[in-house]
């Protein structure tokens, strides 16, 4: 990895400034939402103690790649930040790493599990939930998805987003979507296409 400062693109951007908190996203491939959404979450993990996050993927072979990123962005951070002239403790220490969790300091925890194991992440409520290629999942993981981590996460102060790239038109991504586009879902649609 090269390291260079996260500027955010003209998509991602739009979603920062239109997400509600529950927010479902078709996209093109490659245009950075994955890592926007983990930018975001673990930046709230280090400034928000005992925040819960999630990230469920498509399956099990991403999830090195996915904790990579969050490593990788956490070894990045700076460990002291000054505001107003006062320095602050920023970058909160890891207690646990492994390829499914980081646990940091300030109590916050980041699990990673694919729509298939994702049993695995039932217990306390997450405030945090990223749900990636949610078009590739199967139906009977999503259902599964739905009742463990979307159904445990508190009324309020949470974020949740559903992404896909497109993968036809059946499955719950599309029917998620199809609900959010009438006006009949918990979740705000964002499209940006591939350009």
């Amino acid at each position: 990895h090269q390291v260079v400062p996260l500027i955010l693109k003209p998509a991602q951007l739009d979603f920062v400034s239109t997400s509600t908190g529950h927010d479902i996203v078709l996209k093109g491939r490659q245009m950075g939402f994955s890592t926007l959404f983990q930018a975001d979450y673990l930046l709230d993990a280090m400034i928000t103690p005992h925040l819960r996050v999630v990230t469920i993927t498509q399956n099990e072979d991403v999830i090195p790649k996915f904790m990579a990123d969050y490593h990788f962005m956490w070894e990045h951070l700076p460990e002291i930040i000054e505001i107003e002239g006062v320095q602050i403790r920023f970058r909160s220490p890891l207690v646990m790493d492994n390829i499914r969790t980081l646990t940091f300091e300030n109590g916050s925890v980041i699990n990673i599990f694919s729509s298939g194991g994702v049993k695995s992440a039932r217990g306390s409520p997450y405030q945090r939930a990223l749900l990636t290629e949610v078009g590739l999942w199967d139906d009977e993981f999503a259902a599964d998805v739905k009742a463990a981590v979307v159904g445990s996460m508190p009324p309020t102060d949470v974020k949740i987003v559903l992404e896909s790239t497109a993968h036809g038109r059946e499955g719950m991504f599309w029917e998620e979507w199809n609900r959010a586009l009438n006006g009949d879902s918990l979740y705000r649609p964002h499209f940006y296409h591939w350009s």
